[in-house]
């Protein structure tokens, strides 16, 4: 067995993992699903919807700090340091 794949002998942990994995395609699916109802319901303004979902997650990431790394959406003051190339000294 890889090591990688190790802790997943243990019964708690592999099923935690698969309890996970189960969450995360049933995310991924309910975006998808929302995708074709909205396509069927609303033709082709459907487009309005997908947009819609990107700007909340955008701006709910962007007010919660999820970000991986600094964003000027996130903290506007930080964008010049964020954005200014390394200086060499």
């Amino acid at each position: 067995m890889p090591p990688i794949l190790r802790p997943l002998a243990l019964r708690n942990v592999a099923l935690l993992w698969c309890g996970l994995s189960m969450s995360a395609i049933g995310d991924q699916l309910f975006i998808v699903v929302l995708g074709w109802i909205a396509v069927e319901t609303f033709g082709t303004n459907a487009g309005f919807l997908t947009a819609l979902q990107a700007g909340v997650m955008l701006t709910t990431a962007s007010w919660q700090g999820a970000w991986p790394m600094p964003c000027p959406i996130a903290q506007p003051w930080s964008a010049p340091i964020s954005c200014a190339p390394p200086s060499s000294g």
